[in-house]
């Protein structure tokens, strides 16, 4: 996984040169000094979770289980309340404090707000963007029968879709998107092909699996996707403490 931590990172520092050397040229432009500075401190909280999320897999086992479903909801809805093109198409849902995924709750935080910031730029794609219909949700063990198809088990699991009105994508994108891209020179390509996922999708996949989870996409073009996470559960025992299901 830390080459994709590496790509990502590099990938963010390449952005904040560029920017960096553009206001650098044209200081005396406050436009153009102001959007540096706003990207400059986006992309150093978005370095700082990437560093976390590294050091959160190297923590002990029992250290990184358990997340606080509702805290990591109720985090994301804040972090995009204030952003007038995301607050009107966001709707989270009510969680139930008994529901505990049996993964870091960063892990889980970072993936779905990478799930939601492309399930935004995939409405803002679409040919008919200002649709007042186009809409986000995120659900918690929703009812679908997706889930039976893959024949893993969810009994004991807590399943989180992230659904979108957006742009959606062809049979063969899908398949890019999650697919390992094992070598630099492909890892490159597939950045090209498809730059609005970049690798962020295939490190949100692999933080998945790392705590027993699946993540999976369906989509069609122009109607929309639907990303689902699969992430094992903690459930009391009869004492009350918790226990890995």
């Amino acid at each position: 996984m830390a080459p994709l931590y590496a790509h990502e990172i590099h990938n963010l520092i390449t952005n904040l040169s560029g920017r960096a050397q553009l206001a650098l040229m044209r200081p005396h432009d406050p436009d153009i000094v102001q959007s540096t500075l706003r990207t400059v401190v986006e992309g150093c909280e978005r370095a700082s979770r990437l560093s976390q999320l590294f050091l959160s897999q190297c923590e002990p086992e029992d250290q990184q289980r358990g997340a606080d479903l509702v805290g990591v909801m109720e985090r994301l809805e804040r972090s995009f309340r204030f952003d007038p093109t995301s607050d009107a198409l966001l709707r989270f849902p009510t969680v139930h404090a008994d529901l505990r995924p049996n993964a870091p709750a960063i892990v889980l935080e970072q993936v779905l707000d990478n799930l939601i910031r492309n399930a935004l730029r995939a409405i803002h794609e679409h040919p008919s963007p200002d649709d007042p219909k186009h809409a986000i949700t995120v659900q918690i063990n929703p009812t679908t029968d997706s889930c039976s198809t893959w024949n893993t088990p969810t009994a004991n699991a807590i399943i989180i879709v992230v659904e979108d009105t957006g742009v959606g994508m062809s049979e063969s994108h899908i398949e890019s998107l999650l697919t390992p891209t094992n070598s630099p020179r492909a890892a490159r390509i597939h950045n090209e092909r498809y730059p609005r996922h970049g690798l962020g999708m295939r490190v949100c996949q692999m933080l998945i699996e790392s705590v027993g989870g699946l993540i999976r996409c369906e989509s069609e073009p122009n109607k929309g996707t639907r990303m689902i996470v699969i992430v094992p559960s903690i459930e009391s025992d009869s004492h009350g403490s918790k226990r890995a299901a």
